[in-house]
């Protein structure tokens, strides 16, 4: 859709109108991608647009903010958009896993420290105080390491799923 300069004050207001419409639209689908960024400057146009509307006068950058307009909407139409999210969606997602990861490890680690502790209030020997301490450090670092190798897995996923190349839809 192109504007093009109108010469009387109707068929400028019908213009601006109808790009507050489009470009309304396009904010919803763009929220409706998780765009906000881009939601969020769509809205700034759109309020410039309507603000202009009360003042009777078209903001000198219309023919530029319409033409970001009908491209955004191109790339929602087409699939571009979301084509284009995907890294991000997929960093979003592994950061997420990796959260959820470390907090159960931590929970684990922290369970385990004080199954230990409850042992170590009942021994009745310094042999079996150091017999408990020392299968709670080997037990703690064989954890630690295979937690560290879990966690060294997800990120190289994480990264190869960020880094899929970004196909065009058909």
């Amino acid at each position: 859709m192109r504007f093009a300069r109108a010469t009387c004050r109707e068929p400028k207001r019908d213009l601006l109108t109808e790009a507050v419409s489009k470009l309304s639209d396009a904010v919803a689908l763009l929220s409706h991608a998780r765009e906000e960024r881009l939601a969020a400057q769509l809205e700034d146009i759109i309020h410039q647009v309507e603000i202009s509307l009360l003042e009777d006068t078209a903001p000198p950058n219309l023919q530029i903010n319409s033409r970001m307009g009908q491209r955004v909407q191109e790339w929602v139409h087409t699939g571009l958009l979301e084509a284009a999210s995907r890294p991000f969606t997929a960093v979003n997602n592994g950061f997420q896993a990796l959260a959820r990861e470390m907090t159960e490890y931590s929970k684990a680690a922290f369970n385990d420290a004080i199954r230990t502790w409850e042992q170590l209030l009942g021994v009745k020997s310094l042999e079996q105080a150091m017999q408990i301490q020392s299968d709670y450090a080997k037990r703690t670092y064989e954890n630690h390491m295979a937690e560290l190798s879990k966690l060294g897995q997800m990120y190289v996923g994480i990264i190869a799923d960020a880094s899929r190349p970004v196909k065009k839809p058909r």
